[in-house]
């Protein structure tokens, strides 16, 4: 079985949220969060990573000249026996994923703000319209981890593309973030005889 492992670090670069149906006292629209060893730590879902990821995939998978057929991140919408690399690499209802995609748990302090809605059609604040989000400031650093088993040098070669396009996706409620991949990967050498994995890496790395 061929593992790869590709560590990811983010920095923030426009704060952001990400959804959650979790009740707050302190925030209306609270960032995620998980009691670890008794002590309450935000986290971002390796699924949301994962499907930002399959986003950026579907965007760019032509510029690679690969073909794609899926163009929803929502598995309900997936339609069985489809077999394209989209499906290959993040799954779909009759696939499993050839990637695992970890949390990412945040060492930074979040921070929450005021915001007000607005009337359109009167430009106006809306009656009772306050509400306070839980936001990841600018400058907030996290990681993650990808385990990869078994893909295709075509799968590898999306896979990271799709991750320098994450530079440019919105992640979670308007958040922006910059992605490299850090130096202690594990990537097998087989698949740095790629030219394009090759150069993605060299754009890519960082520490």
């Amino acid at each position: 079985m061929s593992l790869a492992i590709i560590k990811l670090n983010f920095e923030v670069k426009k704060k952001l949220n990400i959804g959650t149906k979790m009740k707050s006292t302190k925030a209306d629209i609270p960032f995620q969060k998980v009691t670890i060893n008794g002590k309450e730590v935000a986290y971002i879902p390796g699924s949301t990573i994962k499907g930002i990821l399959r986003t950026c995939a579907i965007r760019i998978a032509n510029l690679l000249n690969l073909k794609v057929d899926s163009y929803s991140v929502n598995p309900t919408e997936l339609r069985m026996n489809k077999s394209d690399i989209i499906c290959e690499i993040f799954g779909a209802p009759d696939k499993n994923s050839k990637i695992i995609v970890g949390d990412a748990y945040l060492d930074s302090s979040t921070e929450i703000l005021t915001h007000i809605r607005i009337d359109d059609k009167y430009q106006v604040a809306k009656e009772g319209s306050l509400f306070k989000v839980e936001y990841l400031p600018i400058g907030s650093k996290f990681s993650c981890e990808i385990k990869c088993y078994n893909l295709s040098i075509d799968e590898m070669k999306l896979l990271l593309a799709s991750i320098a396009e994450m530079n440019y996706e919105r992640f979670g409620k308007a958040g922006l973030v910059e992605v490299k991949i850090d130096k202690d990967s594990q990537i097998p050498e087989s698949y740095l005889n790629d030219s394009i994995i090759r150069e993605i890496l060299g754009v890519m790395k960082s520490g």
